[in-house]
């Protein structure tokens, strides 16, 4: 895979407007993978017009692939837009969530407020930590919470706070 460290990569969120059908997933990725390049996060959601998926993939490419790469996802007959942002453009939320052993409660919940997390689940061994924020923010819980007694671990795709596209933009022909 090349690497996503260098200079010349940047993270862009491409979102894809389509048909809902088999196999369009897969067109997709393998328009990224052809080139190697690292996809971050994948999230695909139903729309509320009938059929249509927002397929939003958090990918490292160079600024001068950006184009190229959401043009040809253009040319697939089931995609009606494709867009892309820098990432510095939105504000990604993130869903973070942490399993907690539950001996270490007390030890833990005084910072939880201040970290704006809650707790969502007791289960019988340990107790899930809920949080919702940037990568930054959910990094900043996990390092509070980090040691033997954090169980793991995981954060969700890229969740945007506003439209990746607006409805006009949506029906104007590319």
């Amino acid at each position: 895979m090349k690497k996503a460290t260098n200079n010349l990569f940047k993270k862009y969120i491409i979102a894809v407007y389509a048909d809902d059908k088999k196999g369009l997933l897969n067109q997709l990725l393998m328009i990224i993978n052809r080139k190697s390049y690292e996809v971050c996060s994948l999230n695909v959601s139903r729309t509320d017009m009938h059929d249509v998926v927002l397929i939003a993939m958090e990918v490292m490419l160079p600024p001068a692939d950006v184009y190229f790469i959401t043009q040809k996802m253009n040319n697939i007959i089931e995609v009606y837009k494709t867009i892309s942002h820098p990432v510095e453009e939105k504000q990604l939320l993130r869903i973070g969530q942490y399993k907690i052993a539950k001996d270490h409660l007390s030890s833990v919940a005084h910072g939880l407020h201040r970290y704006g997390a809650s707790i969502t689940e007791i289960l019988d061994d340990s107790f899930i930590i809920q949080r919702t924020g940037t990568a930054y923010d959910l990094n900043e819980l996990l390092n509070h919470l980090d040691g033997e007694h954090l169980l793991s671990y995981c954060s969700s795709p890229l969740v945007s706070g506003q439209s990746l596209i607006s409805i006009d933009e949506y029906f104007v022909s590319a």
